[in-house]
């Protein structure tokens, strides 16, 4: 009777080392003797961390650049966002939905109280100067702003209103940007009034147009601004300039 074939899976490992070991064997110590010489030369680790180092900062370079920054309610320093840098935004026609169907919304501070920007929305397609009075200095780095700043002239305290009937989704005070409220107004739009010295609404109450949220005051985000009040509104999650929603005058 023939002997039972073995089957391929239950054989010795032997055939490979007979046929190829040598060479290997050869190859291996002429492999160990090149590194070895390498890394024996006084330049090999000074050029290893050099070149670590600008691939991680090449890295970090990158990522930074492709997210910019909006606030966050849980964290003290803006958040990475997911949307794109934000281009020049045309002012809605007659037909688009601006905050809600029922009113126009208002400007966020009582009618007739003289404030001014004093820090304009940031647009990636306006010019070097523009660009850089939007820019927010937070622990010696820099933000575009993705609202607008509003004060009198630095000292003077005004109110804070609602510009649109809606429900506060949040009101309390952040370590960077101050007494901050959030209004929903029930169609994906959002408004938030920060840097408040006071605030005179709660975390569920329903709000009126024209409503007192607080009064302005400052914040380690805008310390350089004095009194004021920073204004963002929010489509879908989604920064947008607040001067295509507002009022052409207060």
């Amino acid at each position: 009777m023939d002997k039972e074939r073995e089957s391929p899976l239950n054989r010795p490992a032997t055939d490979g080392a007979d046929q190829g070991g040598a060479g290997d064997e050869g190859k291996a110590p002429r492999f160990r003797r090149w590194l070895g010489g390498l890394i024996a030369r006084k330049w090999f680790f000074p050029a290893l961390y050099l070149a670590a180092a600008a691939f991680i900062l090449s890295f970090i370079f990158w990522y930074q650049s492709t997210k910019p920054y909006t606030m966050d309610k849980d964290q003290g320093l803006p958040a990475v966002s997911d949307r794109e840098p934000q281009a020049v935004l045309e002012v809605p026609a007659a037909d688009d939905v601006p905050v809600t169907k029922a009113k126009t919304p208002i400007w966020p501070v009582a009618q007739g109280t003289p404030v001014k920007i004093v820090r304009p929305f940031y647009n990636d397609e306006a010019s070097a100067e523009e660009r850089a009075r939007a820019l927010v200095e937070v622990a010696q780095s820099y933000y575009p702003n993705t609202g607008i700043d509003l004060a009198v002239d630095g000292k003077t305290p005004f109110d804070v209103v609602a510009v649109m009937d809606g429900t506060v989704t949040r009101a309390d005070v952040d370590p960077v940007v101050g007494g901050v409220v959030w209004v929903d107004h029930g169609d994906g739009t959002r408004t938030t009034y920060a840097s408040l010295g006071a605030i005179r609404v709660k975390e569920g109450d329903a709000v009126r147009q024209g409503d007192v949220l607080g009064t302005a005051g400052t914040s380690p985000m805008g310390k350089d601004l004095g009194l004021h009040l920073h204004f963002e509104v929010l489509r879908d999650g989604r920064p947008v300039d607040p001067l295509t929603v507002l009022p052409s005058q207060n």
